[in-house]
């Protein structure tokens, strides 16, 4: 080894292996890439969940609005006659299938005034009606809210059902 020529000796001493420096270059730049990515999916499976949510919301708002628009077609008289003033709240946190007669008035409130998110399994929407009558027509607002960690989404669908007879 010793006759052999200076530039085969560096050559021999350079690919001996990786410096500390390169491996925690490498080890910084590969933990940041894993950080990223595990923060993309979390923010996905989070809108992924609130899509969810919002489906099921908007499902049981138009069933409201159907079951509103049938009481309508039935009988238009009593249901314009309804004690309603502006902006009446009804709240039907209840299913649909089991609904005979209008709720009480007022929205869905408990005792304690908490909101009562109490439709779906699990229970965790809350589903109310403003119904305002003016001579041939009725304003129909229809929300569907539901807390997705400290916020509450809404989803409103606004109607008007008119008599055409």
């Amino acid at each position: 080894m010793e006759n052999l020529p200076i530039v085969h000796r560096v050559y021999k001493k350079s690919i001996s292996g990786f410096s500390l420096i390169e491996v925690l270059i490498f080890v910084s730049i590969a933990s940041m890439f894993f950080v990223t990515v595990a923060a993309i999916t979390t923010t996905a499976l989070r809108d992924m969940k609130i899509s969810e949510h919002k489906i099921v919301a908007t499902r049981y708002a138009q069933e409201l609005l159907s079951w509103i628009k049938v009481e309508k077609e039935d009988n238009w008289t009593n249901f314009s006659n309804r004690d309603i003033t502006y902006g009446t709240v009804y709240c039907f946190n209840t299913d649909i299938t089991n609904l005979t007669d209008w709720p009480t008035q007022g929205p869905c409130n408990t005792e304690n005034n908490n909101d009562n998110y109490s439709l779906g399994v699990p229970p965790m929407y809350l589903r109310q009606a403003t119904i305002t009558v003016n001579n041939n027509s009725a304003n129909i607002l229809v929300e569907v809210k539901w807390r997705e960690g400290k916020s509450i989404l809404t989803v409103p669908i606004n109607t008007i059902l008119s008599v055409w007879e």
